[in-house]
């Protein structure tokens, strides 16, 4: 049974999928332990004011955070409420996130497993970011309990079908919500930071950016709008086609050259394939999505010849062995990460945040009265739209076509338009007061 479950907050979408789910046949959430590796900002710490608000215990809540977006304020507040939060290490190389924190999640699952020798819970439900934790779970502890997962990017999402996880994860990456209007809100973000990184004047400067996603066209356009020439590329070539006035290259190399700045914004390591000796002129790279991905190659090139950093999220500073200038902003991490309390504005990124609680509750429900399959499951639908109609009320709608706003009054459409098993559940009828 839900405790205060009227209590509200300052985040509409929230509130309506807390007072949703107290209206659920929900378990004992007091004995039910939670497992969340996520970015440690304010709107995470709401997020889980309202699990708690329907009955979760904190002292049962074990959380991880990253190096490079956690708030310290927030993770003050976690620990004050008994919650289990572990830190990071402290990345000793540039380049090495990914190693570091898969130790990271190798530490926190030894942590829980001596703590399940003195208490059995009666379910782990495991919110991810990424897919290391869902796919780090030691088998010793699937045999205890029920274990359902929650993951929210597309690339743990991959890394869940590729690690054949053997219990059932509900898929919030690819939901219609998520794909469909998650990724202007970020993009906006990224436009709004990239400036900081940029001289005052866009005269002279040559831009390139990589992948034209949602993202890479914000960014393009920004770019523009600034004065800066700017050349583009993705391995689609239709994309290379949407935007006017930008240069469209052939190839990757061919707009490297003959960049001053290069933005990353396609998730993976676009410096792979690039002969970092023969770099002739000084370059400064940004990225724009996911860890440090983007130029993970090139860090690793900088750390063989003696690059280091002391803070994680100071930008790289670094003379070849051709004596050319290389700049990394930010350590390689994205640039909309700077350690603020959030990276999207609260009343857009709320969207997301509800979403992810809809997905525990949804995990919680389903585990509880179905017996699973091993396998990737969608995200109600009808959640989605909850989330959509009430994000509405305070979100930054002009960013999104209110056509494709539109389209989440019909349920069927939602469903068409996310990924993951879709499966009926007579507890997910929608009171009519939810989207009123």
């Amino acid at each position: 049974m839900a405790k205060n479950a009227t209590s509200t907050y300052a985040y509409p979408v929230l509130n309506a999928i807390t007072e949703w789910a107290s209206k659920l046949p929900l378990p004992a959430m007091e004995n039910i332990l939670f497992v969340c590796v996520q970015h440690l900002l304010k709107t995470t710490n709401d997020m889980l004011d309202h699990l708690f608000t329907l009955g979760a215990n904190p002292q049962n809540l074990h959380i991880l955070g990253k190096t490079y977006s956690s708030s310290s304020t927030v993770i003050e507040k976690l620990i004050a409420k008994g919650c289990h939060y572990y830190p990071n290490q402290k990345q000793s190389q540039v380049g090495q996130f990914a190693n570091t924190f898969k130790q990271d999640i190798k530490n926190m699952w030894r942590s829980i497993q001596v703590e399940l020798t003195r208490k059995q819970p009666d379910m782990i439900v495991i919110l991810d970011d990424g897919g290391a934790c869902l796919a780090q779970i030691p088998n010793e502890i699937l045999s205890l309990c029920k274990v359902v997962g929650v993951e929210q990017t597309s690339s743990g999402r991959r890394n869940i079908l590729s690690n054949k996880i053997n219990f059932p994860t509900i898929d919030v990456a690819s939901t219609a919500a998520k794909q469909l209007v998650e990724s202007h809100m970020i993009a906006a973000t990224v436009t709004e930071k990239i400036s900081h990184v940029l001289p005052k004047s866009g005269q002279g400067y040559s831009c390139f950016v990589v992948g034209l996603g949602v993202i890479g066209q914000a960014v393009t356009k920004k770019l523009l709008s600034l004065g800066y020439h700017v050349s583009t590329f993705d391995n689609n070539p239709l994309k290379n086609c949407l935007i006017n006035n930008a240069n469209k290259v052939q190839s990757f190399a061919e707009g490297f050259e003959k960049a001053d700045y290069i933005f990353g914004c396609t998730g993976e390591d676009i410096t792979v394939n690039l002969d970092l000796n023969k770099i002739t002129s000084n370059k400064i790279f940004v990225s724009c999505s996911s860890q440090d991905k983007e130029f993970l190659t090139l860090l690793h090139y900088i750390a063989v010849l003696g690059g280091k950093y002391n803070n994680i999220l100071e930008d790289i500073n670094f003379t070849n062995i051709n004596g050319i200038n290389i700049k990394v902003c930010r350590g390689g991490f994205p640039v909309n990460f700077d350690q603020t309390a959030e990276s999207v504005i609260g009343r857009d990124i709320q969207l997301t945040r509800g979403l992810l609680l809809g997905g525990m509750l949804q995990a919680i429900v389903l585990a509880n009265k179905h017996q699973l399959q091993n396998r990737v499951y969608m995200l109600s639908p009808m959640l989605q739209q909850i989330a959509i109609h009430h994000w509405k009320q305070n979100g930054s709608v002009h960013l999104i076509d209110p056509a494709l706003l539109a389209l989440f009054d019909d349920i069927e459409w939602i469903k068409q338009n996310s990924g993951g098993f879709y499966i009926s559940c007579d507890s997910f009828i929608m009171p009519s007061t939810i989207i009123s």
